[in-house]
């Protein structure tokens, strides 16, 4: 599953993690009533997150992120999940792995 963490680069617009949590959720056929009531609950949208992957084997494109706190919430914490994270930054946090690439040639 992929998630698009800049919307709009000329815009800058960055959607809260709470947002693409339950964007992630609706794409797995979460019942609406699910999601914590509290919109703004970043803590209880990881859990319902993470307890909504146990037991899946599941691989998550967090594509173009801008910073590890907006990240961070969406990385699946149960064995046999795994994220993989592109960034035009460069950052690490504990427990990742940097790859670095070069740019394509246009051919």
């Amino acid at each position: 599953m992929r998630a698009h963490l800049r919307r709009s680069a000329r815009l800058r617009t960055v959607p809260a993690p709470v947002e693409t949590i339950c964007e992630l959720l609706e794409a797995l056929d979460a019942p609406p009533g699910a999601l914590p009531h509290d919109g703004d609950d970043v803590e209880a949208h990881t859990v319902l997150w993470r307890s909504d992957l146990f037991g899946r084997r599941f691989l998550l494109l967090l594509d173009d992120a801008r910073e590890a706190d907006q990240v961070h919430p969406l990385i699946p914490g149960t064995p046999g999940c795994m994220a993989l994270v592109t960034s035009r930054e460069r950052w690490l946090w504990q427990g990742s792995d940097l790859v670095g690439f070069d740019c394509c040639s246009p051919s």
